[in-house]
């Protein structure tokens, strides 16, 4: 049974996607002006305040929230050791 997909993405606070891939959550957050993409509630890519927006590159903001996810979640397991 799959689970649920791991990248949500808001606009102004209103839920508006869950994708299973950061590059299509970079896609859709490239739609709008203040999207936002989290992983576990945690922020991992905010359009329009990173050093590129993400319609420039779907792959690379998609590698760098998936990043920022492995380190949230490398950080997470460290608490519990």
């Amino acid at each position: 049974m799959a689970g649920s997909p791991r990248f949500k993405v808001f606009h102004f606070g209103n839920y508006v996607a869950a994708c299973g891939d950061g590059a299509i959550a970079a896609a859709v957050a490239s739609m709008t002006s203040e999207g936002v993409v989290k992983v576990e509630g945690r922020i991992v890519w905010r359009e329009g305040k990173e050093d590129f927006p993400a319609g420039d590159s779907y792959d690379a903001a998609g590698d760098i929230m998936r990043e920022r996810a492995r380190q949230h979640h490398a950080e997470r397991l460290a608490r519990y050791r």
